[in-house]
């Protein structure tokens, strides 16, 4: 069974968060902010943020949900968040029970993505997409999810990897002729949409272990296989992987705009905010991001 916020210190319940309909966001909700200083080439620019070390993930939803109301009442740019985290098991709102194989083995949090569970840690790109989807695919949700996709494909092919995508299996997959199958997942995506905003986004497999992954049946997925850039023998360093993702999501989105962590700029980045504002644990806090705080 998996543990919720009553079992153990290390289990975690995300809040419940209503979803609501991409049809009155598109008619209702406040479209993304068109300023100047929000601006790049004529195209409104999504800022991009590089965490310096692994974030919790109770910070990163406190943060995601921060930043997802600020971009839909229209106060900020959309967002690029860069990250890993900790050894971690996630729960989507479809995760059942028994595909949850070693449930002793890493922290489980139950979580209001999409999905099923799936394992996060050291070596695994994650990216958090926190962008307008309005503006991207007309409010189209299973369109933005296979443009993510393609971002993610594109980027594999400057690193010289061949990958595809598959509608009836969100996420990202290669050829593997050597296992059972003949492929392998090597990118997962999760998403939900809060007023318009996406928030979560996609993992890609860098150079994880990827033995932490048979504590879980991936993404739900019986008898399917899991890889990463360094078994394919491909560059498995996050500074090139990140630098053919910016470039990716540059011409697919739009202008990518660096940001520091606690950089005060108006629109520039994520307020350093007051404690009243950023709860305990929050990336934009200087501790230090362990799973025994």
């Amino acid at each position: 069974m998996v543990p919720d916020a009553g079992r153990g210190q290390n289990a975690w319940k995300a809040p419940t968060l209503d979803r609501e309909h991409i049809d009155e966001d598109r008619h209702g909700g406040t479209q993304a902010m068109e300023t100047p200083d929000t601006m790049i080439d004529g195209r409104p620019k999504i800022r991009l943020l590089r965490a310096q070390g692994p974030v919790l993930y109770p910070a990163a939803l406190s943060f995601m949900a921060h930043e997802a109301d600020a971009i839909a009442d229209g106060r900020r740019p959309e967002l690029l968040w860069f990250l890993e985290h900790p050894p971690i098991l996630t729960r989507g709102l479809r995760g059942r029970d028994a595909h949850l194989i070693e449930e002793t083995r890493f922290p489980v949090f139950e979580t209001d993505r999409g999905g099923e569970i799936t394992y996060h840690g050291p070596g695994q790109r994650i990216v958090y997409a926190l962008l307008d989807v309005r503006r991207h695919t007309g409010g189209d949700v299973r369109a933005f999810v296979r443009l993510l996709e393609t971002c993610m494909i594109e980027a594999l092919d400057t690193l010289g990897v061949a990958a595809t995508s598959d509608v009836s299996r969100p996420g990202v997959w290669v050829q593997r002729s050597d296992l059972p199958g003949g492929e392998a997942k090597i990118g997962a995506i999760g998403l939900k949409v809060r007023r318009g905003i996406s928030l979560h986004g996609m993992s890609l497999n860098v150079a994880p272990d990827l033995s932490s992954f048979e504590a879980i049946v991936p993404c739900g997925l019986e008898g399917s296989s899991v890889t990463s850039l360094a078994e394919l023998g491909a560059v498995a360093d996050l500074e090139t992987v990140d630098n053919s993702l910016m470039a990716a999501f540059s011409r697919r989105l739009g202008p990518l705009e660096p940001v520091r962590e606690g950089d005060d700029a108006a629109h520039g980045g994520p307020e350093r905010a007051g404690a009243d504002e950023v709860p305990d644990g929050s990336p934009l806090r200087s501790e230090p991001a362990g799973l025994d705080k």
